[in-house]
């Protein structure tokens, strides 16, 4: 289907089965950022990302046909900022831990504020845990939007 019809019906998705899915497909170009069902939305809700693609190379008899779709899923927008600035801190604590305990050693001190470090290695390893199990809880979410896509731009289901 061409790029401009693809992106028409992906615009007005709004149900799945009867039951309201997406909601939000808002994007400029051939680009659409795909959210959840406010009722559906939890805070490990994924968003989907839409890139519609021309292809390099046609045959004539289909030119114009037919279109390359590329889905990208990612937390919500909110959670992501939240994570990056939650490393972001740590990083910086951890890098004041490093100068304060490394003056201290300089001055033959013992170096009481690395014992910081463990602890902001702990909190980053928890992240990571916490953002693995998200992932798991969001899955079905994933594969409802990825379903309600495909309903839209007519695409048979194939064992991924």
């Amino acid at each position: 289907m061409p790029i401009d019809e693809a992106m028409a019906r992906i615009d007005t998705v709004k149900e799945i089965g009867g039951e309201p899915v997406i909601v939000e497909a808002a994007g400029r170009g051939r680009h659409r950022m795909i959210a959840l069902n406010p009722k559906l939305r939890h805070t490990w809700s994924p968003w989907a990302h839409l890139d519609l693609f021309e292809p390099d190379e046609t045959s004539d008899d289909d030119a114009g046909a037919r279109c390359i779709a590329v889905l990208r899923f990612s937390p919500n927008p909110a959670l992501w900022f939240a994570i990056m600035f939650s490393y972001l801190a740590l990083a910086t604590i951890s890098f004041f831990a490093m100068c304060w305990g490394g003056a201290q050693l300089i001055m033959d001190n013992p170096p009481r504020a690395l014992w910081v470090l463990p602890g902001t290695l702990t909190i980053a390893i928890s992240i990571v845990v916490a953002a693995r199990i998200g992932q798991r809880l969001a899955h079905e979410q994933m594969l409802m939007m990825r379903a309600a896509l495909r309903e839209a731009l007519g695409i048979e289901q194939k064992d991924d």
